[in-house]
């Protein structure tokens, strides 16, 4: 669900609850402070139209989250055993999970001829498809997160020289995101999202020989873009 930019978050822990109240109020205490929880806070608090918003979306959310649910198991019916894809294995944790996006791993056999990840997202893009890789970046590195204790009071430790190898090849090499209205259609939406990406798979070692430079806007990140894609919202 959306509402603007932002959303709604639950929790059956008072503490949690009082905490992000603070947080969204501007630092204030919570309507129950039985913590006592004083944390910096900001202005998120959400508008009456926002959370009219967000009512009413609350009423299909029960449909949508079964029907991404369903098309998400479809496409992985469809894109399995393809060369260099690897689908996340299910969290039994995530009772109920929601999909804000479905992201599977690019990962091309050693030694093979195969474009870098951004050249295939946007080789799955072109089939019509959208469809990213560098969408969520390692923080430290992200050109969003420009937050030092020198200009951040929040802050009292400089990140830019941390290293997390685990989260860098996920966010530059291997991560591959389809949003989720790619799987709120009709099945026949999810089959041409499936088609799409066996087509990129099936055609690594011509991809390979084409020009990076063909990655666009997939190579960038999402602060540079916004001056390129300034009619998507997503």
């Amino acid at each position: 669900m959306t509402s603007g930019e932002g959303g709604l978050l639950t929790t059956n822990s008072l503490e949690y609850y009082e905490a992000l109240q603070t947080v969204i109020n501007c630092g204030r205490a919570s309507l129950t402070d039985q913590y006592g929880r004083r944390l910096l806070g900001l202005n998120y608090r959400m508008t009456d139209l926002q959370a009219a918003m967000l009512f009413g979306q609350l009423e299909r959310l029960p449909e949508l989250r079964e029907r991404r649910a369903r098309h998400a198991a479809l496409f992985e019916s469809l894109v399995r055993g393809l060369p260099s894809i690897r689908l996340l294995p299910p969290q039994p944790q995530m009772t109920a999970p929601t999909m804000y996006c479905y992201v599977f791993q690019y990962r091309p056999e050693p030694g093979r001829p195969a474009p870098h990840r951004d050249l295939f997202a946007a080789a799955v893009e072109a089939e019509g498809v959208p469809c990213d890789g560098r969408f969520y970046e390692a923080v430290y590195r992200s050109d969003l997160f420009y937050a030092t204790p020198g200009n951040c009071a929040q802050l009292r430790t400089d990140y830019s020289g941390a290293s997390c190898p685990v989260s860098e090849r996920a966010a530059y090499e291997e991560a591959v995101w389809l949003f989720q209205f790619c799987f709120i259609g009709e099945e026949e939406d999810v089959r041409d999202v499936a088609r799409a990406v066996e087509k990129a798979a099936t055609h690594l070692e011509e991809l390979a020989a084409a020009d990076p430079a063909l990655a666009g806007v997939k190579a960038m990140g999402r602060a540079q873009r916004a001056r390129h894609e300034r009619q998507k919202n997503y």
